[in-house]
């Protein structure tokens, strides 16, 4: 498992993720020698921590209920998961040895 930090646009905000992923896998067919083929694995694990960013990209300081709110709902539900794995394929590009 891969630890992470990535700046995301959502919904007009910019927002410094922390989080954990591994080594995606995809999903392998039937063959001969694994009838049922491979499930996928791997991916965006979990989204630990979010914070909100101003314009220079600095956190900006939330009421505790605020911070709870973008950490629980927010990443729990999965609601920006796309723009994540999107952040994460492109530092995977920009810099592929710190993100095997």
């Amino acid at each position: 498992m891969h630890k992470f930090t990535v700046t995301i646009q959502y919904e007009g905000h910019k927002l410094e993720v922390h989080g954990s992923d591994s080594p995606f896998r995809p999903a392998t067919g039937p063959t001969m020698s694994h009838a049922g083929g491979e499930p996928a694995e791997g991916g965006l694990e979990e989204i630990s921590e979010v914070y909100l960013l101003d314009g220079k990209g600095k956190r900006i300081d939330l009421p505790d209920s605020l911070q709870e709110y973008l950490a629980d709902t927010l990443a729990r539900k999965g609601v920006f998961d796309e723009a994540v794995n999107a952040a994460l394929e492109e530092a995977r590009q920009t810099d592929p040895e710190d993100h095997v």
